[in-house]
C-alpha cells in the first residue's frame, strides 16, 4: 500500500488545499491527514487526530511512529506537484529519504549567526519526506529521551533532523525545487534564481511565503502561463 500523508492544522490552511494533492496525483492512492478539523476533506482521505502535547512542525517527528500505512510519501500543502510522482516512489529504501535543499550552498548550516532562529541551520527541508513504515520510529524515540530540549535548542524539525545525525537519503536533483530560493547551488547552467518557474521539475516548494507573501499567487500565474 502507498499512502500520501499530509498534515493540516489551525488556519493557515484549509481542506481545499489538502484535497488538491488528492486530485493533483490523480485520486489513486490511499490517503491520510493528521488534522484537528477533519471538515470538508475529501471521502478518499483518512482523518487522523492530532497526537496531544505536541507543539505544531514538531509533528513531523510523530509520524514516524504511524502505523498501517505502510509505504508513506509525507507532502506539506505549501507545494505544487508539477508532474506525475508515480516514480517518487522508486526512492524508497531501508533509510527514510527528505528533500536536500539544493539551491543552498553546502557550508549553509556551518554559519552560526547571532539570533536563534540563525543557528543550527539545516540543509534538510522536511516539506517532503518518505518512508517505510517502522523505518523512521527510531527517530522519535531520540527526540522522546529530551524533547524540551530540542524545541528549545532547535529552529525546527529540519535542523533536528539534520544536527542529530540520522541516516537519510536525499531526493535526487531535479526532483524538488524552491521557488522562492532557487533549485541548484552548483549547476552552472542553471543561475539558482529565485521566483522562477522550472516546468522540468516533479514537485515545487513554496517555502518562503512568511517572508514573502503573495510568492504563491506569482507561482500560479507563471505556471498558467
Amino acid at each position: 500500500m502507498q499512502t500520501i500523508l499530509m498534515l493540516k492544522y489551525g488556519k493557515k490552511y484549509s481542506a481545499a488545499d489538502v484535497n488538491r494533492i488528492v486530485n493533483d496525483t490523480s485520486r489513486k492512492y490511499n490517503y491520510a491527514c493528521i488534522t484537528d478539523d477533519p471538515t470538508d476533506l475529501d471521502p478518499l482521505i483518512a482523518a487522523i487526530p492530532m497526537p496531544e502535547g505536541i507543539e505544531g512542525h514538531w509533528i513531523k517527528i510523530w509520524m514516524y511512529t504511524l502505523e498501517g500505512l505502510s509505504d508513506i510519501l509525507y507532502l506539506d500543502l505549501d507545494i505544487r506537484i508539477q508532474n506525475n510522482l508515480d516514480h517518487l516512489w522508486n526512492y524508497l529504501d531501508e533509510h527514510p529519504t527528505i528533500a536536500y535543499t539544493y539551491w543552498k550552498n553546502k557550508e549553509f548550516p556551518d554559519h552560526i549567526g547571532e539570533t536563534h532562529d540563525m543557528r543550527y541551520l539545516s540543509n534538510y527541508n522536511s516539506s517532503v519526506m518518505m518512508w517505510k513504515e517502522g523505518t523512521g520510529k527510531y527517530i522519535w524515540d531520540h527526540f522522546q529521551t529530551d524533547p524540551d530540549y530540542f524545541m528549545v535548542k532547535y529552529f525546527g524539525d529540519d535542523r533536528f533532523l539534520w544536527h542529530e545525525d540520522f541516516r537519510f537519503n536525499y531526493f535526487p536533483k531535479g526532483e524538488i525545487y524552491s521557488f522562492v530560493y532557487g533549485a541548484d547551488y552548483y549547476n552552472i547552467d542553471d543561475d539558482n534564481r529565485s521566483f522562477s518557474y522550472r516546468p522540468n521539475y516533479t514537485i515545487a516548494l513554496l517555502n518562503g511565503l512568511d517572508q514573502f507573501p503573495g510568492a504563491d499567487r506569482k507561482y500560479d500565474e507563471l505556471c498558467m502561463y
